[in-house]
């Protein structure tokens, strides 16, 4: 079983960007040790320039049964992530959750103290991080548990295990 703070970390990556400074504590699991204990689990992320003249940031991790987490629609002012999508290539699925709607960006900019946010974006990385958990583990028990938060994924999973069947 992999340190649970690992999951954490590549969830935080996966959502604030590998550059963000809240990751300067959590910067062990950058370690070569690391890398080589958990393959496959390396965050990427490219930039390229997207058909509307903007650049368009994906950030995305593999697992050893072709499947993969890829986060994108990446706000400018902070670099946080709004949509996570779950691949599975062999299976040709492609199903998206939000992270966070635009109104969460227009709250935060205009009402929202920035520490209703930042528990926001917290608690979003604790999900995320569960998914990537029962995603690289092939362990469906921790899905219940964030069927709120990625409710399409959540099904797809589901639908994939052969637990629930449908009526």
């Amino acid at each position: 079983m992999i340190e649970p703070r690992f999951y954490q970390y590549v969830a935080s990556e996966m959502i604030l960007g590998k550059r963000n400074l809240s990751l300067k504590d959590l910067t062990v699991y950058r370690l070569d040790i690391f890398k080589d204990l958990y393959k496959g689990l390396n965050m990427s992320e490219t930039t390229s320039l997207g058909i509307d003249g903007r650049m368009a940031t994906v950030r995305a991790i593999s697992f050893s049964d072709q499947t993969g987490l890829q986060t994108s629609h990446i706000n400018i002012s902070n670099e946080v992530a709004r949509i996570v999508t779950y691949k599975n290539k062999d299976e040709c699925i492609q199903i998206s959750d939000t992270l966070f709607k635009d109104d969460a960006f227009k709250i935060y900019t205009v009402d929202m103290p920035i520490t209703v946010f930042t528990e926001a974006v917290e608690a979003k990385i604790g999900k995320l991080a569960l998914l990537i958990k029962a995603l690289n583990e092939t362990c469906i028990d921790d899905i219940p548990m964030i069927i709120n938060d990625f409710p399409y994924i959540a099904q797809v999973l589901f639908d994939k295990s052969g637990i629930l069947v449908k009526t």
